[in-house]
């Protein structure tokens, strides 16, 4: 009986610790690395032992705060009849410097506080730095905010990449990307950017959580980035604003086709393109006035096509409506105003507009008729009397150019006075008009200088005095009109 004793408590020395051991549940980090670049996953592993509870159901909220996680596996063993389970994930740090693993816990057991280092992403030629931005922190509902990731590097022909494009709570719009340079301490750097319009579909404070982008290095993915969380206040609309009415600024404009005056009783079309700065297409509302028929007009059904323009800048929505109609009667084409509202983010208040239609003259078949012909006739006579003056000048030209030529080579007083007759013929006067008539003239049209009144007056004595004043030299009268019988405009 006493070895019995001694033999049950040996047995129990050696093995009551193991057995209190084995009761202890533990929850512990393994492979977990102290340091890491922006971008690059810490690969680490979760393990529990002696819980109860499924390790895959333990909440990463607090851990997904400093980091973007992705689980890879969970699996479940039993070791020396022990459960054992360990749950395989990939952290991204959201940013650079020292970020805390705080403690996890799963039933009674929970992880211990841990640390890590994160420095900016490098790829060998030189730092690549990562920055996301939004456009705002408070909007309203269905206003555009644009949420935005920066990354600079010194590759010119990196792209950035993400496959989400939901965001719980929003509208997402995928922007296009776009790309800048920048030149920093002599080196050239370029900046990608990757970028979604918002719209907050709810009020209240919304997680504005960017989806993880791929950074593309000749076509394999080098670096995955997590932006930092964020958080959206968004302000409900006024009870007074409808669901149809759009937030942010709307613009109309409106044109008829043809632009001509239109014919009664023929098809024209009126134009209308409403242009949504922020709102998407599909939220742009009927813009249209009253479109009933009257006795002067027909309107007949609309042809509506939506387009979304996607900028860096954010959605520009555009409705395009091509409304046939007929003019009736002859006059004044009245359309309709347009009336339009929208909720205006920046000053919070609901803006009324009303835009005048254009307006067009209807012409009936006969009057177009009469007035292309009226219009042909008068083209036609300003043709003819356009041609007539062209030969007119052409005449005049000639005969200017006959008269100073006869002037030249004139040998009496004579041929003098006949080179000033082809001058006044040239100015449609008397061909045959003496000299002194042609010195009247010429002052009433023209300047008379000094010289050549003295000129023509000794020329008339020449050609209609005493045979003995004949003898006045040529060569001075001919100098003299040659020099200042020229009007100034045909010098």
């Amino acid at each position: 009986m006493v070895a019995w004793l001694r033999r049950y408590l040996i047995l129990t020395l050696i093995f009551s610790p193991t057995t209190v051991l084995a009761e202890v549940p533990s929850l512990q980090w393994q492979n977990l690395a102290g340091q890491t670049q922006l971008g690059q996953a810490l690969t680490a592993q979760l393990t529990a032992t002696g819980v109860q509870q499924a390790l895959g159901r333990i909440d990463l909220t607090a851990l997904r705060s400093a980091f973007g996680v992705v689980i890879d596996n969970v699996r479940k063993d039993t070791v020396n009849g022990r459960s054992v389970q360990r749950l395989t994930l990939k952290l991204y740090p959201r940013t650079t410097g020292t970020l805390t693993i705080v403690p996890l816990q799963l039933d009674s057991a929970h992880t211990e506080l841990r640390h890590v280092t994160v420095t900016e992403a490098n790829l060998g030629d030189g730092p690549v730095r990562v920055t996301s931005t939004s456009s705002a922190t408070r909007a309203w509902e269905r206003q555009q905010i644009i949420v935005q990731m920066e990354v600079r590097s010194r590759q010119a022909f990196d792209t950035l990449e993400s496959d989400q494009n939901d965001f719980p709570g929003f509208k997402a719009i995928r922007l296009p990307p776009s790309h800048d340079k920048e030149i920093d301490g002599g080196l050239t750097y370029f900046v990608h950017r990757i970028a979604w319009a918002l719209f907050p579909l709810r009020a209240g404070r919304l997680p504005l959580v960017l989806p993880p982008v791929r950074y593309v290095h000749n076509g394999l993915t080098q670096r995955v980035f997590y932006a930092p969380l964020n958080t959206l206040t968004v302000r409900a609309l006024p009870a007074y604003i409808a669901p149809v009415i759009p937030v942010g600024a709307v613009h109309i404009d409106s044109s008829v086709t043809p632009s001509s005056p239109l014919r009664t009783g023929a098809f024209a079309y009126w134009n209308v393109t409403a242009r949504g700065n922020g709102v998407p297409a599909q939220w742009l509302p009927p813009v249209l006035g009253d479109m009933s028929n009257t006795p002067s007009i027909r309107y007949f059904p609309a042809h509506s096509q939506r387009t979304d323009r996607l900028t860096a800048q954010g959605v520009e929505g555009q409705l395009q409506l091509k409304i046939p109609f007929k003019p009736l009667q002859s006059g004044r084409v009245v359309l309709p105003k347009l009336r339009m509202q929208f909720f205006d983010p920046l000053r919070g208040r609901l803006v009324s507009r009303r835009i005048d239609a254009p307006s067009r003259l209807s012409i009936g078949l006969f009057i177009w008729i009469t007035t292309c012909l009226t219009l042909t006739l008068l083209l036609g006579w300003i043709s003819l009397q356009t041609i007539r003056w062209l030969r007119q000048q052409r005449r005049r030209r000639k005969l200017r150019q006959r008269a100073y030529s006869c002037i030249e080579k004139a040998r009496d007083a004579f041929q003098l006075r006949d080179g000033l007759r082809l001058l006044a013929d040239a100015e449609c006067w008397n061909p045959n008009v003496t000299v002194n008539e042609w010195r009247a003239k010429w002052a009433a049209r023209y300047r008379l200088d000094a010289r050549l009144s003295e000129g023509l007056m000794q020329l008339s004595r020449a050609c209609y005095g005493p045979r003995s004043e004949n003898t006045v030299t040529l060569d001075a009268i001919r100098r003299t009109l040659l020099e200042t019988a020229r009007p100034a405009r045909f010098h």
